[in-house]
């Protein structure tokens, strides 16, 4: 203990003696500048009673914040390629798809003139089958038998037609005890590993299908060392639009719904989980892609 007050001691007496020596070669260099507070001389003075020279630090400061920006731009850029690819194919094929549909379509046609009744019927050569198709009638035999209603998957899963999004929806294995109990490390521990499987079903909201709000998560981007086909399933949900459908296979029942609102809401709030009475789904993954700034909130209605 005597050391170490006799270390701190030495330290105190060595920066007293600094200021002093600083205070000194401010007074002699330019006294005028000091009694106006001119804080470029106070800066060369002390710089000079150092031996470093002037403006070193802001120059290692501007180095180092440099060379921190390129470091994390780099690793922002590996990390999110592949959302990021995700992203730009989907807006190509985006602006094809427009494009072809504002062409104007080629059709070629042909008149033919019904010998019995004088009628005109117009065939479209380029589509035998359209002929075909017309000509049938919607007349169903007295044995006709409606098909089965077979659901679309034997697993829990979500598509999202206009997104292609296909994935399996999962259940952690804690669940809603988890909840009761608050063991909320470990639940977030098994929700952060169920997410590399798929989209997952947040423990204690509603199934779907049932009255109540059912709350679905999933990554839009995710750390590279992190292997996984999912890491991106939600990269391309904010294109969603309003009016849009989410079907749903959950229990061996399909279920359809539509997109009612898209926003944006911060980490912490935590109404987006809130139940209610209606019969409603609620799609949550992180924005901007490959940060954690914002939460993407996507709510639809059951159609029944």
């Amino acid at each position: 203990m005597e050391g170490l007050f006799h270390a701190m001691n030495s330290f105190q007496s060595l920066t007293r003696q600094l200021a002093l020596q600083a205070d000194r070669k401010i007074l002699q260099t330019e006294e005028a500048a000091y009694l106006r507070l001119d804080l470029s001389a106070h800066e060369k003075a002390a710089w000079s009673v150092f031996a470093l020279p002037s403006g070193f630090a802001f120059t290692q400061i501007k180095r180092f914040a440099f060379t921190a920006l390129a470091f994390y731009l780099i690793l922002f850029s590996i990390t999110n390629a592949q959302a990021y690819t995700k992203i730009a194919v989907s807006s190509i094929q985006t602006s094809v798809q427009n494009y072809e549909s504002s062409r104007p379509s080629i059709t070629a046609t042909k008149l033919d003139l019904d010998p019995w009744t004088g009628e005109r019927h117009v065939e479209n050569l380029l589509d035998p089958q359209s002929t075909a198709l017309a000509s049938t009638t919607s007349s169903e035999p007295e044995d006709f038998m409606p098909a089965l209603s077979i659901p679309g998957s034997y697993e829990n899963r979500i598509q999202i037609p206009s997104l292609s999004i296909n994935a399996p929806i999962i259940e952690p294995s804690l669940g809603l005890e988890a909840v009761q109990n608050g063991d909320w490390e470990s639940l977030e521990g098994q929700i952060h590993d169920a997410l590399t499987s798929g989209v997952v079903h947040f423990p204690g909201t509603a199934e779907p299908g049932e009255k109540g709000n059912a709350f679905l998560t999933g990554h839009s981007s995710n750390v590279f060392w992190e292997q996984s086909a999912y890491n991106t399933v939600f990269a391309l949900l904010p294109k969603i639009n309003v009016g849009d459908e989410i079907l749903i296979t959950y229990n061996q029942t399909d279920y359809r719904y539509t997109v009612t609102e898209k926003k944006e809401v911060s980490p912490k709030d935590v109404s987006v989980l809130k139940q209610g009475n209606e019969k409603t789904l609620t799609l949550v993954t992180c924005t901007p892609v490959g940060t954690a700034l914002r939460r993407l909130i996507v709510t639809a209605s059951l159609v029944e």
